[in-house]
């Protein structure tokens, strides 16, 4: 495009010399043309133990296909069901996360981006822990019999209970 406005003034009756000042009237920066979103990576399985990140990478162009400041790129974002976050440029899953399907978009000046999904998937259920529920002591008398019920329930890295998990039962005195 041409950038140049003229001005100029020439007075013969007191210089031989022609000034000249060119303006240059509009802007140094093109149109927004496209906004494109990449995710790094597109797959997450927790462990229950360690948070998960992904980066997200904002990319845009501009009507000449020079690249495009993404400085004030914002986020439509949907976590699935999964309670991830998004800050800056960064979704952090929880370790304890649940299996879903993350969606999220860009937005940079009002032009959306494409869709990406990231897919959270569990890593497979191991007991970690035992709970026993009832009276933290008895009193047993010197005739008789006492009765106290007691349950254990055995929980998964995540905090679920698993069912049909056997234990092995013994009281010390």
């Amino acid at each position: 495009s041409d950038k140049t406005g003229v001005n100029y003034t020439y007075n013969k009756e007191s210089s031989d010399t022609l000034a000249i000042d060119l303006t240059y009237i509009g802007s140094d920066k093109q149109s927004l043309d496209t906004v494109t979103l990449s995710a790094e990576p597109t797959a997450v399985t927790v462990d229950g133990v360690k948070d998960q990140t992904v980066t997200l990478k904002p990319e845009a162009k501009d009507t000449d296909g020079d690249t495009y400041p993404t400085t004030t790129v914002e986020y439509d974002f949907n976590d699935g069901g999964t309670g991830a976050t998004v800050s800056g440029n960064t979704i952090t899953i929880p370790a304890k996360a649940e299996e879903g399907t993350i969606k999220v978009a860009a937005k940079l000046a009002g032009k959306p981006s494409n869709e990406v999904a990231i897919q959270v998937t569990r890593q497979a259920s191991v007991a970690s822990a035992v709970v026993v529920s009832g009276a933290e002591s008895i009193a047993v008398p010197t005739s008789g019999s006492v009765e106290e019920k007691y349950t254990a329930t055995v929980t998964d890295q995540y905090g679920s209970a698993m069912a049909g998990e056997k234990g092995v039962w013994s009281i010390e005195p």
